[in-house]
C-alpha cells in the first residue's frame, strides 16, 4: 500500500509546481510564488496534521480500517484534482491526498514498531522504507512517460486507478495485529512530552538540523521544476531527471548508508549530509546555469540517499528517545519532517522573490549558520551516554 500511494502521488512532483503557476490567476494577498506553492504546502501539512493523530486511529479502528480510510481518503483528493480544472480544486484535492497519505504512513510505520522482535521490526522497516522510495522512483518515470502521451489530467487519471488498486487490496486484506507494546517490550514512557522536547539534545537536533534540512529539500522538489520549465525543459523532460535521481537514492543510498555509518559514525554523517546539501546549492550560486542545476539535483539526491538513514540513527541514539520511548520519540520526529516539508516551497515562495541566485544565497547562508551552530551544540551531544 506504500507503494500504491507513493507511486500516484510522485507522479505529481514532475509537472506540480508549473501546473499551479498554469491555473493560478490571482486574487489571494500574497506574492505568486507564494501562492503557486500553496498546494503542495497544503498536502504537506495534512499529512502532518494526519500524522500526528493516524497513530491513535489506528490503535482504535485497528490497521486495516485505517489504511482503508487512507485510500478512499487519497483517491478522494485525486479525483477531485482530476474533475476540477482549477486552483481551488487542485488545493483542495491535494489537502485530501495529504490527509490519506498521512493516514497510510503512519499506520504502516506502526504496524512495524509493533513486532515482537527486533528482527521482526527491522524487516517490517525495511518493507516500509523498500515501498516508498520504489514508488517514489517508479512514479517519477511513469510521469515521463504519460506526460509524452498527454497531459496532467493524465497522471490524475492514472493516479486514481493506482489508488483505486491499493483501495482494493486494502479492502480484502487481513487485519495485522497492532497491539501496544507493555513495559517490557522498551516502550516505558519515564519522562514527559515536555522534558524530552525541550531538553538540551533534542530541540536543537529538531530546530536546528532536521527541520531546516526538510525545508531544504525544497530546492528539489519547488526551484527545479520552475527553473528547468523556464528554461526550455518541458515536464517529460523533468521527470526523467527525477527518474535518475530516484534510481541514485534507491541503489547507492543503502550500501552509502552502510559504510558511512561504519566509517564516520551516524553524528558525523549527518554533518556530511548537512555538508552535501550546502555544496548541491553552492554549484547553482557560484554559476546559475541549466547544467550545473542538474548536476546539483543529482547531488542532492546522492546526499538524500543516506542523510534520511544516519539522520534516524543519530536522533535514536540519543538517550531521550528510550526515556521518552522510541515510539512516541519517532512519532514525533516524523511531525517535525512533515513541518519542513510544509513550510520549505512557502519559504522558497519567499526567497525567490529576490531572484534565483540572490534566493538560493539567502537560503544557504541562513542553513550555513544553522548548521554550524548545531555543530557546536553537538560536540556535547557526542559526550552524552547513548545507548
Amino acid at each position: 500500500l506504500m507503494f500504491f500511494s507513493y507511486v500516484a502521488d510522485s507522479m505529481q512532483d514532475a509537472f506540480i509546481a508549473v501546473v499551479c503557476t498554469e491555473l493560478y490567476k490571482g486574487g489571494l494577498p500574497v506574492p505568486d510564488s507564494v501562492a503557486v506553492a500553496l498546494p503542495m504546502s497544503a498536502q504537506l501539512l495534512m499529512m502532518a496534521v494526519a500524522s500526528a493523530f493516524s497513530g491513535g486511529i489506528t490503535q482504535k479502528l485497528g490497521p486495516k480500517k485505517t489504511l482503508v480510510l487512507g485510500m478512499l481518503t487519497e483517491l478522494s483528493g485525486f479525483v477531485l484534482c482530476f474533475s476540477l480544472n482549477s486552483y481551488t480544486g487542485l488545493f483542495i484535492g491535494k489537502l485530501l491526498i495529504g490527509t490519506g497519505m498521512g493516514l497510510i504512513y503512519v499506520c504502516c510505520n506502526t504496524v512495524a514498531s509493533m513486532a515482537r522482535s527486533t528482527e521482526k521490526a527491522g524487516e517490517a522497516y525495511a518493507g516500509v522504507s523498500a515501498g516508498t522510495l520504489s514508488g517514489i522512483t517508479i512514479g517519477a518515470g511513469l510521469a515521463s512517460i504519460l506526460l509524452a502521451m498527454g497531459g496532467y489530467r493524465l497522471i490524475y487519471a492514472t493516479g486514481i486507478g493506482i489508488v483505486g488498486f491499493g483501495l482494493f487490496i486494502a479492502l480484502f486484506s487481513g487485519n495485522p495485529s497492532c497491539k501496544k507494546k507493555n513495559a517490557e517490550d522498551g516502550e516505558e514512557h519515564r519522562i514527559g512530552f515536555a522534558k524530552f522536547m525541550f531538553n538540551r539534545r533534542v530541540l536543537p537536533f529538531f530546530l536546528l538540523l532536521l527541520l531546516p534540512f526538510m525545508m531544504s529539500l525544497s530546492y528539489r522538489e519547488y526551484f527545479f521544476p520552475i527553473f528547468a520549465s523556464e528554461n526550455g525543459f518541458d515536464e517529460v523532460s523533468v521527470g526523467r531527471i527525477y527518474l535518475l535521481c530516484g534510481m541514485v537514492v534507491i541503489y547507492i543510498g543503502p550500501v552509502l548508508s552502510a559504510k558511512l555509518l561504519e566509517k564516520l559514525g551516524a553524528y558525523k554523517s549527518v554533518l556530511l549530509a548537512a555538508a552535501g546539501m550546502l555544496c548541491a546549492m553552492g554549484m547553482f550560486i557560484i554559476y546559475p546555469s541549466v547544467p550545473t542545476v542538474i548536476g546539483s539535483i543529482v547531488v542532492l539526491s546522492l546526499v538524500i540517499s543516506f542523510a534520511y538513514t544516519v539522520q534516524y540513527t543519530h536522533f535514536g541514539q540519543l538517550p531521550e528517545c528510550d526515556a521518552f520511548g522510541e515510539g512516541s520519540a519517532m512519532s514525533v520526529y516524523s511531525v517535525f519532517e512533515s513541518v519542513g516539508q510544509t513550510v520549505g516551497p512557502v519559504a522558497y515562495g519567499v526567497i525567490l522573490t529576490f531572484g534565483y541566485r540572490n534566493g538560493i544565497t539567502i537560503a544557504a547562508a541562513v542553513l550555513l549558520g544553522l548548521w554550524l551552530l548545531y555543530a557546536l551544540i553537538g560536540t556535547g551531544m557526542q559526550k552524552a551516554k547513548t545507548k
